[in-house]
């Protein structure tokens, strides 16, 4: 092969175009996708072989000149949530599927009507200190939230109930005795599970859940 002739590229085709990754850019630019995930599935609309998100999210760093910028951070786990969660999980890193069929979990949440209280995303042009992207529109008066305890067994979702203001451990025992126990009833009906008695109820170790009412 003489030396002035071009080498053909070596190696696996690009999955993006230069095309490709302009209009990536050009969606999260003109507000039509907010993350990597949502440009991807426009993407992927027009393209002979799908890519993943992987790919767009280095498109739009690469060609975009893009960053994410996020919100504070949570305060972070303490050296002791971390050693006892790890402990927990070595406790159990023996249990067979039938034995994780009998647990039953639980926990509360808060669900808001209008916008979130987590941490939240955009991808913004570096250097930038200020976005529209970056403030969540709210309404005057709030969009209100409830409170709801629920939980989940092998069989699905049990029945769920709402809270009324802070939960104290009287209601959170009324919660336990007209929402739980039916729940347990029912994932006892099954015909591969254990009885009501061998069931698991997992709980955090939130104040009021091992208060000596609830436990008692």
């Amino acid at each position: 092969m003489p030396a002035d002739t071009p080498r053909p590229r070596s190696g696996a085709p690009l999955k993006l175009t230069a095309q490709d990754k302009q209009y990536a850019v050009s969606l999260i630019k003109r507000g039509r996708a907010k993350t990597a995930v949502e440009a991807t599935k426009f993407l992927n609309e027009g393209l002979a072989k799908s890519v993943c998100a992987e790919t767009v999210w280095r498109a739009l760093i690469e060609v975009g000149n893009l960053v994410i910028q996020k919100g504070e951070n949570k305060r972070a786990l303490t050296a002791t949530h971390r050693r006892n969660r790890l402990r927990w999980a070595i406790e159990r890193r023996h249990w067979t599927v039938e034995v994780w069929k009998s647990v039953i979990w639980s926990g509360e949440t808060k669900i808001n009507r209008l916008c979130s209280d987590g941490l939240q995303y955009a991808w913004v042009e570096r250097g930038t200190t200020t976005s529209e992207k970056l403030i969540q529109p709210t309404v005057k008066f709030g969009g209100g939230s409830i409170m709801v305890w629920g939980s989940m067994a092998w069989p699905g979702v049990g029945a769920f109930a709402r809270i009324d203001g802070t939960m104290d451990s009287e209601q959170y025992i009324e919660i336990l005795e007209n929402v739980l126990v039916p729940t347990i009833e029912r994932v006892a009906r099954e015909p591969d599970l254990p009885p009501p008695s061998q069931l698991i109820f997992q709980q955090d170790n939130d104040p009021k859940h091992k208060s000596r009412l609830a436990m008692s």
